[in-house]
């Protein structure tokens, strides 16, 4: 009877996530386009023509607005982009991290980003049960609105001067995305809940150029998903990656692109750096434990397909979750 009941409760929850997956996929057909027209060079190119380059872009920032300890230059973070295609040596300050994580667990989290299915960070396991599955992540929506310190990273001046000088354009605001990445020590995640994950090695098709900022709010080693990218694959790839844009195993980056290529980025809380996604690129699944990740994205025109905004009316709690215990032992 408990299966019956299980059954009958996930049916229309899969239902409700595939209609959300379809309404966004189809909502904005110019940005269907443009997934296929710029995977390559010439499409990203021609997608470039009617945006004006900018020629006066300030490159001093004001230090006493920064959420930073230390930013490299705005001159080494670009060429190192043109070339690798990452740049790293950004600190966030440490009362920074700290109000993100006490974000991150007083706010619920969307278990592999369905939302219906909200739940509080330390009632993952409760969740999970209820649910009737594993969550691989734990999405969170409308950050930018409900987090100042998020928003406070978005504007920082010092973030705004890079993305300017490497689209070499106006840099637009597409998203800001945070989420756990929870560890699963004994158990391989299925391959689709990887691939939502951000798992397996893909490249990102968000615009014909844009650049991502990402920040490590927890401690990541290589077994606590530590992220690993292909240097200097935004610059060149072969024919056949550039039409399979995901799910290409690390050895066949490798044969292609070279051993060294394939480098994994590790680091203490409050680690940044920044990326052309163009680039191959993942997460390592994490064994040891859960990751908090946040990542700020800039491009040259918004889709409308990266924001974490949405109507808080089409959010809910894992059905039967009741967090009022939790809230009221808070409480007291």
């Amino acid at each position: 009877m408990a299966q019956s009941q299980s059954f009958v409760t996930k049916v229309p929850l899969v239902l409700a996530h595939k209609i959300d997956r379809l309404q966004y996929f189809l909502s904005n057909p110019l940005w269907l386009v443009m997934r296929q027209v710029c995977k390559f060079k010439l499409g990203r190119m021609l997608y470039r023509i009617g945006i004006p380059k900018t020629t006066d872009i300030p490159t001093s920032r004001n230090t006493s607005a920064s959420v930073f300890e230390a930013v490299p230059t705005v001159t080494s973070v670009v060429e190192a982009l043109k070339q690798d295609g990452m740049c790293g040596g950004f600190q966030l300050a440490p009362s920074v991290v700290e109000e993100i994580v006490q974000f991150a667990k007083s706010t619920p989290c969307y278990g592999d980003r369905r939302k219906q299915l909200g739940f509080y960070y330390d009632d993952r396991e409760k969740a999970e049960q209820l649910a009737n599955r594993a969550f691989a992540i734990g999405h969170f929506w409308n950050v930018p609105v409900m987090c100042s310190t998020v928003d406070r990273i978005r504007q920082d001046p010092a973030l705004l001067a890079i993305a300017a000088h490497y689209l070499q354009g106006t840099p637009v605001h597409q998203g800001s995305q945070m989420w756990w990445t929870f560890a699963k020590p004994n158990t391989e995640a299925p391959l689709k809940s990887k691939g939502d994950a951000g798992q397996e090695f893909h490249y990102d098709l968000d615009d014909s150029y844009s650049v991502k900022f990402f920040f490590f709010l927890t401690d990541v080693d290589a077994n606590s998903g530590a992220h690993v990218y292909v240097q200097g694959s935004h610059r060149w790839k072969q024919l056949r990656h550039q039409w399979k844009r995901e799910g290409i195993p690390e050895a066949e980056l490798m044969r292609t692109y070279g051993d060294d290529a394939v480098i994994t980025v590790e680091g203490k809380a409050g680690l940044g750096f920044v990326e052309d996604t163009a680039c191959f690129h993942r997460g390592i699944p994490s064994r040891s434990r859960d990751r908090l990740l946040l990542t700020v994205q800039y491009a040259l025109r918004d889709y409308k397909m990266q924001s974490s905004i949405v109507q808080p009316a089409s959010l809910s709690l894992v059905p039967g979750y009741r967090p009022e215990a939790r809230l009221l032992s808070l409480q007291r």
